[in-house]
């Protein structure tokens, strides 16, 4: 009797390797990303109302995420809107970066945030667009409009703060030979050896001291 020459594959599978779990990108990173972008001055208002309007919202995403999508809900019948049994209607918005989903439902209104029984199409699609602006916002843009809080603040940048106190002391040293001594003084009183050794807190009080100076100087 011959042999059995049949042979059996081994299944195989492919890992992850280093790089490909690097470039995953996560919500953190977006959040972080999105949330600190301050969208103050692409603000509409109606009423007491601020919003962002769909095209900025839509053209500062492209400049970090590219690859963003949308898609509008449609219901079994292929309507944009979700109508309930007295005729208000809903809309829903998923949108995607790289597998990362956010679902939102949005209550269609009119201009002035009323909601509208039996909305035709172009109030719709306008509601649609409010919707993927508020499925940005849980991606983190402009997110602190909708929480009535103010503008994400810019980083405080050490060493700009700390060119400054170089530049401030080499006009001292041009003007009047101070010779380091006014940046010496500064370190004696937060007890530091360099400027560097300063904190965040400390640099931003010696700023201060130089803007008010100058002010004096100038005023």
């Amino acid at each position: 009797m011959k042999g059995n020459n049949m042979t059996t594959k081994k299944k195989t599978t492919t890992k992850k390797t280093a790089f490909d779990v690097a470039k995953e990108m996560t919500f953190e990173e977006v959040w972080k990303t999105l949330n600190a972008i301050n969208v103050d001055k692409y603000l509409n208002k109606k009423g007491k109302f601020p919003f962002l309007p769909w095209m900025h919202a839509w053209s500062i995403m492209m400049e970090h995420y590219p690859q963003f999508t949308f898609k509008n809900h449609k219901t079994e019948d292929g309507a944009n809107c979700f109508l309930d049994q007295t005729g208000f209607g809903t809309v829903t918005v998923t949108g995607s970066i790289e597998g990362l989903e956010r679902t939102e439902d949005y209550a269609v209104t009119d201009s002035k945030y009323d909601a509208v029984q039996h909305p035709d199409p172009d109030l719709v699609n306008s509601n649609q667009k409010r919707c993927m602006v508020k499925v940005m916002a849980l991606f983190g843009l402009g997110a602190y409009v909708f929480r009535s809080e103010e503008a994400p603040q810019k980083a405080f940048d050490r060493d700009e703060a700390i060119k400054v106190i170089k530049l401030h002391q080499d006009s001292r040293d041009s003007f009047n030979e101070d010779d380091g001594k006014w940046t010496e003084s500064i370190l004696m009183h937060f007890k530091q050896t360099r400027l560097t050794d300063l904190t965040d807190d400390q640099l931003q009080q010696v700023i201060m001291k130089i803007s008010k100076m100058e002010k004096k100087q100038n005023g």
